[in-house]
């Protein structure tokens, strides 16, 4: 779990997490099969709209159109044709703004959060989504080629009278962000990847940083965004393994890497502040 509400005795950072409690703004489970789905797949996803209709009561099919023109001095529209795509599903708050969604495209299942409580809540109900939406596609010829999971990350400095300090948000030492970073008085990025493993699987980390102002004026708070993506390679379409099997477990396990990255970027102040937890 990665939330712990602060206590007065806090010490008082140039930084705060966006929530508050937390800084997480969205985490993306996703998965990417080959080849891509054929027509018979798409469809059978695009009915999940029928079984997650509680959950996920707004739906939207996303359709290729295909023009043809009839040749001449003065060119037609001779017919076209529509081809589905996938199929977005989305669960609102009251105040309108979107709090879960699945979304299918001709190779990927993607399963976003954007109201972040705890790990277990989470990941248990973005498993059953995954789960509805493998028990749809039935008799596929397409293989799961890739897992991944990507979590973004938010901290806000309201006070900018004063150079904010970006080492009571960052370690000095971090291999993760440029050094000139910490000698900026303005907007930077810091982009990076690289690979290591998962038990025997390859497994590709890519880490976008950014500093930027949260709207056009100036004067207002400083954002720093941590975008990290973590992505299992399974295969190139030639996995024999059930989709069924992938689970919780498998999941836990790129979270560990995300909570790593984490550890190795954030200061201990910052890390007893969201409740960090490596």
């Amino acid at each position: 779990m990665r939330i712990k509400l602060q206590t007065s005795r806090s010490k008082k950072l140039s930084y705060r997490p966006i929530n508050g409690a937390h800084a997480i703004v969205e985490v993306v489970f996703f998965v990417q099969f080959s080849p891509e789905f054929n027509q018979a797949t798409r469809t059978k996803l695009a009915s999940l709209e029928f079984d997650l209709k509680n959950d996920l009561p707004k739906a939207e099919q996303i359709k290729k159109v295909a023009f043809q023109f009839a040749s001449g001095h003065h060119p037609s529209v001779q017919s076209s044709d529509e081809e589905l795509l996938g199929v977005v599903l989305q669960g609102l708050k009251e105040d309108g703004s979107v709090e879960w969604m699945l979304r299918t495209t001709e190779n990927t299942i993607a399963i976003h959060c954007l109201d972040y409580t705890t790990w277990a809540e989470v990941s248990t109900k973005a498993e059953g989504f995954l789960k509805k939406a493998f028990a749809h596609m039935g008799d596929s010829n397409s293989s799961l080629a890739v897992v991944g999971l990507k979590y973004v990350d938010k901290f806000i400095c309201h006070d900018i009278s004063d150079q904010p300090n970006l080492s009571e948000l960052f370690k000095n030492d971090t291999p993760h962000v440029v050094k000139t970073a910490f000698y900026n008085d303005g907007l930077w990025h810091s982009n990076s990847g690289w690979f290591d493993k998962l038990d025997e699987l390859q497994c590709l980390n890519q880490l976008n940083i950014d500093a930027s102002f949260m709207d056009a004026n100036e004067n207002k708070p400083i954002e720093i965004s941590i975008d990290h993506t973590v992505i299992a390679i399974i295969g190139n379409g030639n996995c024999s393994e059930p989709i069924l099997e992938l689970n919780l477990d498998f999941m836990s396990k790129l979270h560990l890497k995300n909570k790593k990255v984490l550890a190795d970027l954030l200061t201990e102040d910052m890390q007893k502040r969201i409740n960090l937890k490596p």
